[in-house]
């Protein structure tokens, strides 16, 4: 089955993908898994799907998004992240996906903090479009709650100065 381009696993229930079960498809393009209830992903399977084109993992519980986890899929044009359970998502996780035209992360549970200051002026800038910008909003903390990530001001975030 490794000549598999595309598999859309969507609306199955699935709870989780077992690391290792994806790696071998190395042909795949097109990978929906959308609508499941998956919380821990076997990032490490994608390092082997260079030629991924679509990628859809939205409605499901995933919380952690390593900032590597998609560095390899050059070939990348869609990804939808929305509907999880994100809390963040580190700088840079998006550098490398020079194809990526589509983008959406809403409707997740952003903790509005200092590492999420990246994300509001990346939005701004970014040739990407990223869909329905105004449902990606801030869950906490608490002052923040509902804001817009995308237009909430600049935090006054600093370096702490060692001395």
């Amino acid at each position: 089955m490794i000549q598999v381009t595309s598999l859309w696993l969507a609306h199955n229930g699935i709870v989780s993908i077992e690391q290792g079960t994806l790696a071998p498809l190395v042909h795949l393009r097109n990978f929906d898994i959308n609508h499941n209830k998956i919380v821990d992903f076997p990032w490490e399977d994608l390092q082997n799907l260079t030629g991924l084109h679509l990628l859809r993992m939205d409605h499901n519980e995933m919380t952690h998004l390593p900032r590597n986890a998609l560095s390899n899929l050059k070939d990348l044009r869609s990804l939808r992240l929305d509907n999880n359970r994100f809390t963040t998502i580190a700088e840079g996780t998006f550098d490398g996906l020079a194809f990526l035209s589509h983008l959406q992360i809403n409707n997740n549970l952003f903790a509005c903090t200092c590492s999420l200051d990246w994300l509001r002026a990346w939005i701004s800038t970014t040739s990407i479009s990223v869909l329905e910008q105004n449902s990606i909003v801030c869950e906490s903390p608490e002052k923040l709650k509902g804001e817009v990530i995308g237009k909430f001001p600049e935090s006054e975030c600093k370096s702490p100065n060692v001395t």
